[in-house]
């Protein structure tokens, strides 16, 4: 049961991995294509020297998606975060209350770094660019961290462990039959 549930958690943190770091960069750049072209007459271009987000329409578009994102992460973590506090009863566990919480926490640090990594293409100074950098690298490690430590992973860990040694399993039948045999 434990294995299903992992595997269901997993898919779906591949599921969020996948649209946030690959589908949303992707939506991002095609919306602003797409609108360069219908609403603006000059041609934009790909070049060394320049891009397409010289226009002030794209600069609007461009800030204002990943704020936009961020809100409905943050509703959509919130909505998955009390739907796993509150029981069919409507009762609040007390330990579930805590993930709520710690769930919530998360989802305000991530939207605060996508903030701060979007204040980042207005303030251009190396000194700010490696702080936001190494803020953001650090909550990468932490998520990570937090995951392969996580109690549905350490004990699905602990479970295939000791499933795949055979032996083990092995010497353990024979001792409780020798118990067995001496009662």
């Amino acid at each position: 049961m434990e294995d299903k549930e992992l595997q269901d958690t997993t898919k779906w943190i591949t599921l969020i991995h996948l649209i946030f770091s690959l589908f949303t960069p992707m939506l991002i750049v095609g919306l602003n294509a797409i609108l360069l072209h219908v609403f603006l007459s000059d041609p934009f271009y790909y070049s060394t020297d320049k891009c397409f987000l010289n226009h002030n329409l794209s600069y609007i578009v461009t800030f204002l998606s990943p704020l936009i994102l961020s809100v409905i992460v943050i509703s959509l973590f919130n909505g998955m975060a009390l739907k796993m506090v509150i029981t069919v009863k409507g009762k609040i566990i007390k330990k579930k209350k805590a993930q709520f919480f710690i769930l919530l926490k998360f989802a305000m640090f991530v939207c605060m770094f996508a903030i701060l990594q979007i204040t980042e293409w207005f303030v251009d100074t190396s000194d700010y660019t490696f702080v936001i950098d190494l803020m953001v690298s650090t909550q990468g490690c932490f998520v990570f961290l937090a995951f392969c430590c996580s109690s549905h992973v350490c004990g699905w860990r602990k479970n295939n462990e000791d499933s795949s040694s055979g032996s083990d399993i092995n010497q353990t039948m024979e001792n409780k039959m020798e118990v067995k045999d001496t009662e």
